[in-house]
């Protein structure tokens, strides 16, 4: 029973996905059914519920969206980006080097998570007419996702 409230919610995923809508709410719909669920057949037990949820991550989170949104705000990370796609403006390969590995090296200073929304802006403020842009966003998550593999210290992924 609990295995088809899981394929509902996932199932519903798809063609929200390919819709281009957004996510979130069909997503916390999904766990709200997925816990009313568990509720209604016993095996959810809102006290342990309660005490198992990680508190100071989601301070951790909190955090790192202030930061983010204050560089954001003070146009830093949007500085940031520009200035890795200058580093590679004369070349396709470069640019996509020097993003890949960029958003790597920043995710080292901010973390993965929010690294890889930095450069999904990045393009689209300063890339080259000449350098296709989706390829620039696909090094931007390739490198927010190398960060992780050569260094889990402070990864969101390794904290949560």
């Amino acid at each position: 029973m609990m295995l088809r409230g899981l394929g509902v919610p996932a199932l519903a995923e798809v063609p929200v996905a390919s819709s281009h809508l957004r996510l979130g709410p069909v997503a916390a719909l999904g766990a709200s059914t997925l816990a009313l669920l568990a509720w209604r057949i016993a095996q959810l037990d809102r006290k342990s519920l309660v005490r198992g949820i990680s508190w100071s991550s989601f301070r951790f989170l909190a955090g790192i969206v202030i930061v983010l949104s204050g560089s954001t705000e003070r146009r830093l990370t949007g500085h940031f980006g520009t200035w890795l796609l200058a580093l590679g403006a004369h070349s396709t390969l470069r640019a996509i080097l020097v993003t890949a590995f960029g958003t790597a090296l920043g995710a080292n200073l901010i973390d993965d998570v929010p690294m890889a929304l930095v450069m999904r802006a990045a393009p689209e403020s300063g890339a080259p007419a000449t350098i296709p842009q989706e390829a620039l966003r696909y090094a931007g998550l390739l490198g927010a996702d190398l960060r992780p593999n050569v260094t889990t210290v402070g990864s969101l992924a390794t904290i949560l």
